[in-house]
């Protein structure tokens, strides 16, 4: 089967679970937050759309919004994001697929792996901006290591996923690596000339995004070159930019929870639950061993890991968000290892039944937890707060949490706090004014991974304290299943 006719089935997989499985507004789409704050950018804020982290993936996505605008559908921005993370999925499954070149059914295989880990299938329910990125990474990892590497093919394979994908740029070290070894020494100054024109086009795709995004960043409106390295300076990435073991402990538990889910804040049986399906996958890969196994993907593959691991250490190791890329080159890495006749035709089907039982086993471990998130929870309790205190009203958050984004979704923007005395010294300065104050914390989402930990949530001693020391008559409480959620406060 080629790329077009894969992708077109895969498609008719992915593209129904990430229209349909979760509402728009469902609690896992606040769970993994990031399309629910582009979605709502793209729709009443285009001159913010264009993410400098990720602008190509913004770039499709303003494209098609019109479209379906015009077709009549409700909140196009969100839809557009989704559709672009069914066919990123649909894309990286069939990358995966043919890895295993010759063996279509152990290539699938390796594919249904990637697809049910829990990373996978909720980046592509809630219509993340990763997946489309890591199809592209799938396909310049497939070009560097194809056996007669065609140098232009390479190049824009290169270019998208930088486009894509700021933090591709991790990638490029092995990229070239695994190029070299199949052009050959004498071919240096040919890949030379490749990454330069990669790296220009680049630039020239970075610049021309920058013309239609007007940023402000400390008052004022940044140029070019301070848009490139944006993140670098957000108060809220820097302070996620440190080194140490305790990192590292927590990203190794966030690979459990892109693999089965997280269901405590234990970081061993996290970790090990994610380093094993690691190693059950390779394993798979081993049995179905075949003759045609390409060593220049594997170093390639060690290579971005080697690059990966340390970065994530560094930068928001909390996130399995990062994981996903990494999980897909493991499945393309065993898929490899099974292309072409395998050796044992026996351990080959032993390795694919391997590989359908450990597909097994992760739907049975978090599937329940997607059911779960279907729920409206939190947006019906913030719709339940927003009809009593008026859309009017000054919302607060502690944190950029998932109320503040479940507003957002209503198009309310709230006053974003990160210590529970700014949110009382400014809420009362309001209520003194007249104006009607809501404070509002999440309480029913947790991070959908799935938590058990919802009565940890931020905010509910902050609850606790307006309500002690606002008048009984002023004030109006919200309590849910986990616990207090919503106070108002009205001077009468």
């Amino acid at each position: 089967m080629g790329v077009t006719k894969g992708l077109c089935f895969a498609a008719l997989l992915t593209l129904p679970w990430a229209l349909w499985f979760f509402p728009l507004d469902a609690d896992g789409a606040f769970s993994l937050h990031d399309s629910i704050i582009y979605g709502v950018i793209v729709e009443t804020e285009p001159q913010w759309s264009l993410n400098p982290h990720h602008p190509g993936f913004h770039a499709l996505q303003n494209a098609l919004m019109p479209v379906l605008d015009v077709c009549g559908v409700t909140h196009p921005g969100f839809v557009a994001a989704r559709i672009l993370a069914g066919l990123g999925a649909a894309f990286a499954l069939v990358l995966i697929a043919r890895f295993a070149k010759g063996r279509l059914l152990f290539g699938v295989c390796c594919a249904a792996a990637f697809a049910t880990t829990r990373i996978c299938a909720m980046e592509t329910a809630v219509g993340e901006v990763n997946l489309p990125s890591i199809a592209a990474a799938l396909w310049a990892l497939r070009e560097a290591t194809a056996e007669r590497v065609r140098p232009w093919r390479f190049g824009s394979s290169i270019v998208v996923a930088l486009a894509l994908r700021q933090d591709s740029i991790l990638l490029l070290p092995a990229l070239l690596t695994a190029a070299w070894m199949g052009l050959g020494p004498g071919r240096f100054g040919l890949l030379l000339r490749v990454l330069c024109c990669a790296g220009l086009a680049t630039l020239a795709v970075y610049a021309a995004c920058f013309q239609f995004v007007r940023y402000e960043f400390d008052g004022r409106q940044i140029h070019f070159h301070e848009w490139l390295v944006l993140y670098a300076h957000v108060p809220q990435m820097a302070a996620t930019h440190a080194y140490g073991l305790e990192r590292l402990a927590i990203y190794a538990r966030s690979l459990g929870s892109a693999t089965f889910g997280q269901y405590s804040e234990a970081v061993w049986p996290h970790a090990l639950a994610g380093s094993a399906w690691c190693v059950i996958v390779l394993l798979a890969g081993c049995l179905a061993r075949a003759d045609a196994a390409r060593k220049r993907l594997g170093v390639a593959v060690l290579f971005a890991l080697a690059m990966r691991i340390p970065f994530s250490t560094w930068f928001e190791p909390e996130n399995c968000e990062w994981h996903a890329l990494n999980l897909a080159l493991v499945t393309a890495l065993a898929a490899s290892l099974g292309a072409g006749r395998a050796q044992a035709p026996a351990r080959a089907r032993l390795g694919a039944l391997l590989l359908l039982a450990l597909c097994a086993f992760a739907v049975a471990t978090h599937g329940s937890g997607l059911l779960d998130l279907r729920r409206r929870n939190l947006m019906q309790s913030v719709e339940t707060v927003v009809a009593v205190a008026g859309p009017d009203a000054a919302y607060f958050t502690l944190s950029n949490d998932r109320a503040a984004h479940a507003l957002r979704f209503l198009h309310i923007y709230p006053r974003i706090h990160a210590t529970d005395s700014a949110v009382l010294v400014d809420a009362f300065e309001l209520v003194q004014k007249g104006r009607t104050v809501a404070f509002v914390t999440d309480r029913l989402v947790g991070d959908g991974l799935p938590w058990t930990n919802w009565a940890t949530a931020k905010g509910g001693a902050l609850l606790e304290v307006m309500r002690e020391h606002s008048p009984e008559d002023w004030t109006r409480y919200f309590n849910g299943p986990a616990g207090p959620y919503a106070v108002i406060v009205r001077k009468p």
